[in-house]
């Protein structure tokens, strides 16, 4: 009984690890996409830009890593105090991991020449379909590992009490998106004309929240809990499905 409640462990541990990294990739391909990224990340890449105005060179240098992980000790604050039972090793995994992953893949690019201003239409969006299947998947993934759940899984948790995963999840995703978008744009570049305005936002070359974004808030939440349920009857046989 030992052994196997051993092995279970150490599978938890690494399909959280897992499901983790393929969110980050996720974040990174639509950030090279550059058609606007997922909620969770336009925040977190928002939070950066205030950070890339910091005198800290080194700050402002891994502006999205500290970006990340800033998102994510906001949003453990409310998770500590309503949703403690679901902190674990996985939330550890998920709020230092992300920060780090989505910055090696960026490196990974950068290393290789690929930027959006370089790649051709058709390869930008090949890039963000494979980030939005690539990061649904690993959404399912951790969550239905069920060792802890990261920060912004939480508050879909604490939303959808009420009206289920799919209500709490595109809630949460609004609130992150709209949040980010007056950050970007309102505070840090604001436009005074109505045309600038929408130029900023849905520009094939946005880099925080564009036309993608909104495609993203629609159909993350149905893909993510149809993987939940394809995983529920593959991979986690016999457990409680957590989507």
């Amino acid at each position: 009984m030992k052994e196997h409640s051993a092995g279970n462990t150490v599978k938890k541990i690494l399909l959280s690890f897992l499901g983790t990294a393929l969110i980050g990739l996720g974040s990174s391909l639509f950030k090279l996409a550059s058609f606007g990224n997922d909620p969770c990340s336009a925040l977190g890449y928002a939070f950066a830009q205030i950070l890339c105005l910091s005198e800290n060179a080194f700050i402002a240098q891994y502006s999205g890593a500290f970006g990340m992980l800033m998102l994510n000790l906001i949003l453990f604050i409310p998770m500590l105090i309503w949703e403690r039972k679901k902190i674990s090793l996985g939330t550890a995994i998920n709020v230092f991991g992300m920060s780090f992953i989505i910055a090696l893949f960026d490196g990974i690019w950068s290393s290789l020449g690929l930027r959006s201003s370089n790649l051709p239409f058709y390869a930008r969006i090949l890039f963000a379909l494979g980030g939005f299947l690539v990061q649904t998947f690993g959404v399912a993934l951790f969550v239905q590992a069920d060792f802890g759940i990261g920060p912004y899984d939480a508050m879909n948790l604490l939303l959808s009490k009420k009206g289920g995963y799919l209500v709490g999840r595109i809630l949460t995703d609004v609130s992150c998106a709209l949040i980010a978008l007056i950050i970007s744009v309102f505070l840090l570049a604001p436009y005074r004309d109505p045309p600038d305005f929408f130029k900023r936002v849905f520009d094939s070359d946005a880099t925080i929240v564009g036309w993608f974004t909104a495609v993203l808030m629609l159909l993350q939440s149905p893909f993510i809990t149809l993987w939940g349920k394809l995983l529920h009857k593959t991979v986690f046989k016999g457990q409680d499905t957590n989507i």
